[in-house]
């Protein structure tokens, strides 16, 4: 179809971070039908759907306006602030930076096919619910030439509303939500695993929570290269536990956090020296 696009729900430069210099792809683990497989990829070919964040019921040049909103106004700001990370640490972040760092990690955890999905029915649900309980208000200003229910109003009216409403407020959510600030006062820091005959991976699911942002315990983790993990943490003490961890044990809390998300499915690296430790840790999904 005209205007179709792929949309990735796990930005492409976020992910060539474990591409290879020799041919630019990630080493790519999953199951599938049962098997536990492995291949190469690039970070272009991977964790995206089509029309994703596709707008229903709109004029064409309107249809991609949240996949829009997601490049230029989360990932491209993201895309500045990690090589900045990676390069001079946090501490040197100024606060627009930090904040477009805060819309990034909560983009990743609500912009996979799930939590859309999840945003488009909800969105949907809630406003006709609202239009159904306005209908008597309705029934007092409606025409001899007017629907009969403010839900069918609505649908000819404006037929893009009901699909869209749920996806528009969760890309405003992002941008504004009040949880910003809740990060913004964690402490930041990122710890260098380099060195080690094993690295880091990432997934489709690669920015991990322990508990609810209003905790104090807790943490959030996102891998940033395979060296290198980004953390925030409200309890000082946390941080002074992690910084404490050899190496090797910090990877593997990571890895393990990381592979036991029930939305994980698909795993990225920069080789295939986590192959045995998938095998092991990564559960097979249920049917």
């Amino acid at each position: 179809m005209l205007f179709d696009q792929d949309h990735h729900y796990v930005p492409r430069f976020y992910l060539r971070k474990w591409a290879s210099l020799s041919d630019g792809k990630v080493h790519y683990s999953r199951w599938i039908n049962g098997r536990f497989v492995c291949s190469r990829i690039s970070p272009g070919s991977t964790a995206y759907e089509r029309n994703l964040y596709s707008l229903e019921n709109v004029p064409s040049e309107e249809r991609q306006a949240i996949e829009t909103f997601f490049s230029t106004k989360i990932d491209n700001p993201a895309s500045i602030v990690l090589n900045k990370i990676l390069q001079e640490g946090v501490d040197n972040l100024s606060r627009e930076e930090r904040v477009d760092w805060v819309r990034f990690l909560l983009s990743l955890g609500y912009r996979g096919p799930n939590w859309i999905q999840r945003a488009r029915e909800e969105g949907r649900e809630s406003l006709e619910k609202l239009l159904v309980e306005s209908q008597a208000d309705y029934e007092s200003l409606r025409g001899p030439d007017d629907p009969l229910t403010l839900v069918e109003f609505c649908k000819a009216s404006s037929p893009g509303t009901l699909p869209n409403v749920g996806i528009v407020a969760l890309s405003e959510w992002v941008y504004c939500t009040k949880e910003i600030p809740l990060i913004l006062k964690m402490h930041w820091w990122i710890s260098d695993v380099s060195g080690e005959d094993i690295d880091l991976f990432t997934s489709n699911h690669p920015c991990i929570y322990t508990r609810g942002l209003g905790d104090h315990q807790c943490l959030i983790s996102l891998p940033l290269s395979p060296s290198v993990v980004f953390f925030a943490a409200n309890n000082p003490k946390n941080k002074n536990k992690i910084l404490r961890l050899s190496k090797r044990k910090l990877m593997r809390r990571v890895h393990e956090s990381m592979v036991d998300q029930k939305d994980v499915n698909m795993i990225y690296s920069s080789s295939e020296r986590h192959s045995k430790f998938l095998k092991n840790y990564f559960k097979k999904p249920k049917n």
